[in-house]
């Protein structure tokens, strides 16, 4: 039995529905897929397109107002976002965060020990070890004649 998403007018049948969380007049439950009038979506479906949302606004915002409005978590999530696809990384940046004690910790952080970070692969640890130097590179290769230019 596949385990579907569904949504169903409000209606008598909602009580046999075993419900996950009712909402103005809709009706969110766990429905087997042969379920009639019901409007399902696979769980994994409805993640991703509510990460995909997420990430979508997370890099908006950053277009718009720079990183000095983001707390460190969102930085990090932020990055991560180009690493690890279709999945949530808030939890990571924080768990990294609270590991590595800060975001200059945890970008300063060997990319093998990061590795060994559940949840961050080569990308992730590379991506994130990349930064510091990238950052050195460039500060050495600007100055402000460039700048105006």
């Amino acid at each position: 039995m596949a385990m579907l998403l569904c949504w169903l007018d409000f209606s008598v049948r909602w009580r046999k529905a075993n419900p996950v969380m009712p909402h103005l007049g809709m009706l969110v439950g766990m429905w087997n897929v042969g379920e009639n009038r019901a409007k399902c979506v696979d769980i994994e479906t409805v993640k991703n397109s509510l990460h995909d949302e997420h990430r979508a606004r997370t890099r908006k915002r950053f277009r718009e107002e720079g990183l000095d409005s983001f707390e460190d978590h969102q930085v990090l999530e932020l990055l991560l976002f180009f690493a690890i696809p279709r999945r949530d990384t808030n939890e990571l940046a924080h768990g990294l965060l609270q590991r590595y004690g800060s975001l200059a910790g945890v970008l300063e952080a060997d990319s093998a020990d990061l590795e060994r970070t559940a949840g961050i692969g080569a990308n992730a640890a590379t991506l994130l070890s990349l930064m510091p130097a990238l950052t050195r590179r460039y500060s050495v290769d600007w100055s402000p004649a460039r700048a105006t230019t």
